[in-house]
This record gives C-alpha cells, structure tokens and sequence, in this order.
C-alpha cells in the first residue's frame, strides 16, 4: 500500500484507537456461533425467568386429567391396577363422549392379576376355584374392548424395547405423518427401538403417540418435538396423536424447509416449530388444569359436562410411581401435566416463538450496542458511556421482557448483556490507551516544536549576527570617524601652533619640538583607537593589563588641556592614593574619559565647575567618575542616553556614549549616569581591579555610586 493512501487511511480511519473493542466483538461473534454449553444454559434460564415471572395465565379448559393420585391408591389399592379395572375407569369415562382419550401410561406386559395369569402363578388352587377362573375373560381382552369403544389413544416409549409389537403380524393403529418439501429425519430426534403396549391393546387403540421427553442439557423440560423418529418409523408425540384423533384425521403433516422443520399441520391446523421439529411450551401452573382424582370418577362423583367434548389425558401423579421433571416455572410436574400444557399450548396457540431470525437480531443488537459505546466514548468521553452502558444493562432484559409478554417470543438478552459487560471495560481500556497515546504524542509534538522554534531561533540569531555584522561595518565606520576625531584634531591643533610658532620666528627649537612630539603622540593614540575598535567591532573583546588608574585620569586631562579646550572650565581632580591597578586597555580608557570629559565640557557651555574622581568600588572594582555642573538630563534623554545614534547636539553622531559602555562593559565594569546634587550629570563607571577578572564578577553585583 502507498504511503500517502496509508496515511489518509490513519487520518480518516474510523476505527481508530477501537481496535481493542472490536476484537472483543470478535471473539464473542466466534462464541456465539459456536454456541458452547456455557452460553446455552444463560439463555435458556433467561427464558426460564420469562416464564417463571409470567407462566400461562390459564390452561386450556378443553384438556381434563385424570389423576391416579395418592387418594386413587389410597381408596382402590396399590398400583399397577387390573386390567379389567382400568377398562372400567376408561368406559366409565367414555360414557361421557370425551373427544379423545390418551394414556400417560406403558402397557407392555399382560396383565398379572388377570385369572389365567394368577391361576398359573397359583398351583395350589383347588379344581372348582381354578375352573371358575379360568372362565372369567383375560383382562387384557376386557380392557382391549373398552379401547375400542372409545377414542383412545395410548403411549409409547422412544429408546427403549425391542423395536416391534410383542405378538407379531398385528396390525398398529398411527397416524400417518407426510413430509412435505423435504425429508424431517435428517432433524427430528432419532431412537433405533420403540417400547410398543401389548399389541392386542394398539390393535384396539385408534393411535399411539410417544409419551417420554426429551430434556435440555441441564434437565428442564422446554421443548417438545411434536414427530419422532424411532424403529424406522415417524410417529408423532401423544399431544399431536390426541390432536389428530380428535380431528378425525388419521394425517399429519411436517413442513420441511432449507433450514430444518418448519411446522406440523393436523385437520388444516399449522403449528409452528423450531428447525428440529419442537415447540417451546408455554407453561402454566400445575393448579390451572382441570383435574379429577380417578378414584372419584370411578365412583360417579364427577359430572358428565365435565368431560364431555374434552381431551381426556388419564395417567399417574402418586408419589413414587409417577416421573416428575424440572420445568421453566420453577415447579416440578409430573410427565403427566406436561403433555397437559404441551396440548393446552397447541390448542391455545401460544407457543413460545423464536423464529431463526431472531438470532441475528441478537447479533444485530450487539453490534448497535458496541458501536454506540464506542462512539460515545470517543465524542463524549467517560461519563457518557457509562451512563449508556448503565442504560444498556436495564434496556435489553426490559426489552426481551416485554417481546415475551406482548408476543410471546424468545429475544435473548443474555449474550447482547454478556457482549456490553465486555465490550463496555475494553472501550473504556482502548480510551484510556489511547488518551495515553495522544498524551505521549503531544508531548513528542512539542518537543519536536521546542526543538524546531530552538532551530528558528538558532537559525535566527545566526542570520542577525550576519545581519549585525554588515551593520558593524557602518556602524564601524561611524564610531571610527567619531572616535579619531579627536586626535586628529589635537594633531591638527598642535601642528597649527607649531606652524604658528615657526612662522612668527618666536618658536625656539625645544618649543617647536614638543608641539611635534605631542603630535606625533596623538597620531599614535589614533592608530590604538582604529586597532581597538576594530577588536570590539570583531570580537567583543579587549586586551586588558593591569593599570593605575589614576596616572589614566592624568594622562587624558593632559591630552584633553590642547589649546580651545576646557577654557572656561574649573577642573577639580580628586584621585583616591593607593588605589589597586585596574585590568584595562590604556587606549580605550583614555578614550571613554576624553569622551566624559568633552561632554561634559560641551553640556557647561559658559563654563562651570567639572570633576573628576576615583575612588575604591566594594565590589572589588574602581569607580570613576566624571561630573558636570550643565543642564542635567530630560526625562526622555536619560531613557534614551545609551541607544546608538541617540544624540541632543546638532552635530552629534549619537555614538559616544554607547561605544563607552560597550568599551566599559568588555572590560567587566558597568557605566551609568545619575543626576549631581546640586545640579548638572554624574557620569560613572567602574573596573574590575587586576585581582578580580572581569569574568569571575556579575554586572548585576555592580551598584552605581
């Protein structure tokens, strides 16, 4: 991938710095599909507190159960019953022109209270009692010809027996199930054997139906497939058998589609499933069905209405003989009552729906839920998506409630509250790395514009010096045209005197000799003024030895007394003896005094008093100072005093003052002005002494005097 292409993509990325969440969001996406143990038990007890906090409002009043209770056993003896017994219990009730009747109840073996089976168990019977037994009709045949009479229905086991009949080539009554649109074994629960009733009692029978139950993994009763496949055959469970019987019709139908089953259809009656062929049953409590003890029935105490036109489901509740399950609601019941909610779901038609494509709208959920955590992380930080993850965990279980209540269907809330508990810490994570992540960039971002302003600065600064030295070569020429000035004048002056002497005849030798002597000084002053500017103009720096002060003052008075200078001046010269030898260069000293002492002279126009001093500086310095009795300084001068070509004479260039101070300030020393008592200015300066280098003293430690 180019460059550029990767670097917009970094831009515009709008995944950016949530890699963390959406890998999350990818492993819970491979889990769901995967679907382990783990996640099937947190969804199915989610839908188990559906149920639990809203069972059935009711049963079906078109379903009646007849209870072998403990009060049965009680008043008619213990279980298993006479044959002959339970055909009277079943004429008794089909007396009442149920619509059907259906056993919860296996009878794979004959009869053993029956006489024939009780006389050959019974040797020792006398003749006369044995021959009258064996007169009396087996109950198996009495029982056979009361399942004829009625509409009945009886149960068989998946799983278990021998996989055929007990007597051989006897017909079976079933109800013939169609595929239609493709083949349902390939989804519907499979067993190799079937434990048929005897078969003189099926012969008898108008169906069978499979009356054991298929658990989920952690032992609850949820679903029930409506068809079975089992001894090669598809038989229906004793809820659709009953259905079917009591429609008198002897077909069902399996609507196979590309995803599995897709529903039965019984008398034009459709019956939705999941894709195995199962319907989630909608349970009620046990106390909401129709319920007759069998030993009330058998004595006539119950009223002909009460079963008439009704599903009659006849089987055993007792403790200890009746096979009681776990159920969404909480309660334990008896095989016997679910296949009663199992028929009271069907007829009622409130079976739990959770169509395929209820799936992924759990996926689609998760995925709104992580995207709007992850947005609102990013624009609007911490509290934010806190609130919505706060918000999410009570949004979701309340919205699969209410799905459950108002249209009976399963939405799972467990694994879109799982992905939120998950994805929620992983935003938070991903927001925090990442904070840290643009922290550490901003600080790398203005270290890199520290170092690149430094480099401006750098680069700056080098252009000024280049920019300072082309001025200093103005500049330069300036201060030198200002500073030999004055030696060349008092060369000037004394080759005129000289020339003045020589003409008039009045100069004897020794006269005329020392006015070109002095002369001949002045021009070498100069040739030291050019070599020394030319030192602090390059270099900023001077060639200093140690000397006296005081002879400096002297030596500069003397040069300064040439004729037409300081003639209406009263001089007052105070030099402190024993003064310490100062580090300096002779020339350029002489050349910040020359400079005091004219401008002070210049300031006294018509004369007046101007002083000179030295004396001791504490902070191992020599002060100097020059004082006039002039004007004294504006305001706006004294601010501007120093800055080059600041000057008040007509003349002026505006570039003494400041070439004293850097003269001053390359030895070490400080210069100032301050007003004089009295009236008139007060310039000083000060100079390290030869056992205190310029370099080892602060300007800043210098106080002016």
């Amino acid at each position: 991938m180019p460059s550029w292409i990767k670097a917009a993509w970094t831009r515009f990325d709008p995944w950016r710095g949530q890699r963390l969440p959406l890998f999350v969001l990818l492993i819970l996406f491979v889990l769901r599909f995967g679907d382990p143990a783990v996640l099937e038990t947190a969804r199915l007890q989610s839908f188990d507190f559906f149920q639990k906090s809203g069972p059935a409002a009711a049963a079906t009043t078109e379903v009646v159960v007849v209870d072998i209770d403990d009060q049965s056993l009680a008043a008619l003896g213990q279980w298993p019953w006479p044959r002959n017994r339970m055909a009277s219990l079943l004429d008794v009730i089909a007396a009442q022109n149920p619509k059907v009747v259906g056993f919860d109840i296996l009878f794979a073996e004959s009869d053993q209270h029956s006489p024939e089976n009780f006389t050959a168990d019974h040797p020792d019977l006398p003749e006369s009692l044995r021959s009258a037994l064996v007169r009396l009709p087996p109950h198996d045949r009495l029982f056979a010809q009361s399942l004829a009479r009625a509409p009945s229905v009886l149960g068989v086991v998946a799983g278990f027996g021998n996989g055929g009949p007990v007597e051989d080539g006897k017909s079976t009554a079933q109800t013939t199930v169609i595929e239609i649109g493709g083949k349902a074994g390939a989804y519907l629960q499979k067993s190799q054997t079937l434990l048929r009733n005897l078969a003189t009692l099926e012969d008898a029978s108008r169906g069978i139906g499979v009356i054991n139950l298929a658990f989920d993994p952690d032992g609850v009763i949820r679903r029930i497939p409506l068809v079975v496949q089992a001894d090669g055959r598809l038989i229906p469970t004793l809820a659709m058998e009953l259905l079917a019987v009591a429609a008198t019709s002897r077909t069902l139908s399996l609507h196979v589609g590309a995803a599995g089953i897709e529903g039965a259809e019984v008398d034009g009656h459709f019956v939705p499933t999941d894709r195995l062929g199962r319907v989630w049953v909608r349970f009620a409590q046990p106390n909401s069905f129709r319920r007759f003890s069998a030993s009330n029935v058998l004595s006539g105490n119950i009223a002909a209405d009460q079963i008439e036109g009704k599903i009659v489901l006849l089987g055993t509740t007792a403790a200890g003989i009746a096979d009681y399950v776990a159920t969404p609601i909480g309660s334990a019941m008896p095989s016997l009552l679910i296949h009663a909610n199992l028929l009271s779901t069907l007829l009622n038609e409130t079976a739990l729906a959770r169509p395929p494509i209820t799936f992924f709208i759990e996926l689609f959920v998760v995925i709104l839920a992580s995207l709007l955590l992850m947005v609102t992380q990013r624009r609007y930080k911490v509290r934010a998506t806190v609130a919505l993850f706060l918000l999410l965990l009570w949004t979701i279980p309340l919205a699969s409630w209410l799905v459950f209540l108002l249209f009976d269907s399963l939405f799972d809330p467990s694994f879109p509250l799982l992905a939120v508990a998950l994805v929620f810490p992983a935003v938070i994570t991903a927001s925090l790395v990442n904070e840290e992540r643009r922290r550490r960039e901003a600080t790398r971002q203005a270290e890199r514009q520290e170092r690149e302003k430094e480099a401006r600065i750098r680069t700056l600064q080098a252009e000024l010096l280049r920019t300072s030295r082309a001025n200093s070569i103005g500049h330069f020429s300036s201060a030198l045209s200002h500073e030999l000035n004055q030696p060349l004048a008092a060369v000037y002056n004394f080759l005129q005197a000289a020339r003045n002497l020589a003409r008039k005849g009045q100069g004897a030798a020794d006269k005329l000799d020392g006015m070109l002597e002095k002369a001949l000084a002045q021009t070498q002053r100069g040739s030291s003024i050019l070599k020394g500017m030319r030192e602090i103009v390059e270099h900023g720096e001077v060639s200093a030895t140690g000397t006296d002060i005081n002879l400096l003052v002297e030596e500069t008075l003397d040069l300064c007394r040439v004729p037409g200078h300081l003639e209406n001046t009263a001089l007052g010269v105070t030099l402190s003896p024993g003064l310490p030898l100062v580090l300096a260069n002779r020339v350029q000293i002489h050349q910040v005094l020359t400079n005091l002492i004219q401008n002070a002279s210049e300031a006294m126009q018509r004369g007046g008093e101007l002083s000179l001093a030295t004396a001791p500086d504490g902070a191992g310095h020599v002060r100097v100072t020059v004082s006039d009795r002039g004007p004294g300084l504006s305001v706006e001068a004294e601010a501007n005093l120093f800055k080059p070509f600041n000057t008040t004479k007509a003349t002026g260039m505006g570039l003494g003052l400041s070439i004293c101070r850097a003269i001053i300030e390359a030895h070490g020393g400080r210069l100032w002005a301050q007003p004089r008592n009295g009236g008139g200015t007060t310039f000083a300066f000060t100079l390290p002494t030869a056992g205190n280098p310029a370099g080892a003293v602060k300007p800043d430690s210098m106080a002016p005097a």
